[in-house]
């Protein structure tokens, strides 16, 4: 092989011999094949190295991990958690960036979340799709006990809590999150369940009703409020949660049986006036009215709702008004419902029912 090296004054020709150029181009190859190697090599490594990192981030108190001192509480006995609550609060803000991770979880990103966890047990929990979607409420829920423990410690995360508490599947977790970072984070339930326009204010209800830190005459106070709540579900539920507590509900309960046509109205009144005995003796007449409005009609499963629901009601409140709605249900002809013992359970243990939760009541 010749080549040619030209100049002003001269042409040069010279004869290269061909081997030693294919076995330079060769080691050119295969030292850039090298390269490529040790760089994706690195790669991976560094990859490792991140994903090693992020596990190492999740704050840590005598040599655990926070999500393995929270299962800890969790399973500990009411009397015997001072030790880990002492881990927690030992942590202690450190613990917030991993809380709202936990509390944040939906279905489609706890597996994700779960990833980032030191505990193999709370890992473990998470390998089926099955528990993926049934357990995304328990990982919440111990996010929530860690808010407990740090208090108002934890005041710093209120605008996190709130963006959470705003959006759907995590609105009652982190509303029960905020309840137990101080009065800061009360105050936006507050503000929740006052605005007649927010759509989260059933949870606001539901988490008030059920572990408000409050006294008892300031959270019935707020309750007694939405008894004229727009939608049916937060009436039903502030109503049952206040049964047989503030007296001074017992008027806006019996302005709520107006609503005769409505279920979950009536059905929330009657179990909370129940509570109050012959204090609601009041209630009686507009009670036996509904009853006999609805016993005799032709859907016997509608039927069977109604009249335990109110009978239930009517023998708490006045026996003698009762007796009048059982000798009405007799005399009405054949009889259109039968009150099972499962019905009679279920009026004697009215539950709320959780916006969302695809719980309603039989009409």
């Amino acid at each position: 092989m010749e080549r040619v090296f030209s100049s002003r004054n001269a042409t040069v020709r010279m004869k290269l011999n061909p081997e030693p150029f294919a076995q330079g181009m060769l080691r050119l190859m295969v030292g850039r094949l090298l390269a490529c190697f040790i760089s994706v090599s690195i790669s991976g490594v560094l990859y490792c190295a991140l994903v090693i990192a992020a596990q190492a981030s999740e704050p840590a108190y005598g040599g655990k991990a926070l999500s393995a001192w929270l299962l800890e509480l969790r399973k500990s006995p009411s009397g015997e958690r001072a030790r880990d609550e002492e881990a927690i609060r030992q942590i202690g803000t450190n613990a917030l960036p991993t809380l709202l991770d936990m509390l944040g979880a939906t279905s489609e990103s706890v597996v994700k979340v779960v990833q980032k966890l030191q505990s193999k047990e709370l890992r473990a929990w998470y390998q089926t799709e099955d528990a993926r979607i049934d357990r995304v409420e328990d990982l919440r829920n111990l996010a929530v006990d860690g808010f407990a423990v740090l208090g108002t410690n934890a005041e710093s995360a209120i605008p996190q809590l709130t963006k959470l508490f705003r959006s759907a599947e995590t609105s009652f977790e982190a509303a029960r999150a905020l309840t137990k970072v101080g009065p800061k984070g009360f105050s936006v339930l507050t503000n929740s369940l006052n605005d007649p326009s927010d759509p989260f204010r059933g949870a606001a209800i539901w988490v008030i009703g059920e572990e408000a830190p409050l006294d008892a005459k300031a959270v019935d106070g707020l309750l007694i409020g939405r008894l004229k709540d727009e939608d049916d579900l937060n009436r039903h539920n502030a109503a049952t949660f206040l049964a047989g507590k503030d007296p001074a509900a017992i008027p806006t309960l019996i302005k709520m049986l107006d609503e005769d046509t409505n279920y979950l109205a009536v059905s929330g009144a009657a179990e909370a006036l129940s509570k109050f005995g012959a204090g609601a003796k009041d209630a009686a007449t507009r009670l036996l009215t509904i009853y006999t409005n609805h016993v005799v009609t032709q859907d016997r499963q509608e039927a069977q709702s109604w009249g335990v629901t109110l009978m239930w009601a009517l023998k708490a409140i006045d026996m003698e008004t009762a007796a009048k709605a059982e000798a009405f249900l007799v005399s009405s002809g054949p009889l259109k419902f039968s009150p099972t013992p499962t019905a009679i359970f279920q009026a004697r243990n009215s539950m709320t029912l959780r916006p969302g939760s695809g719980s309603r009541p039989e009409k």
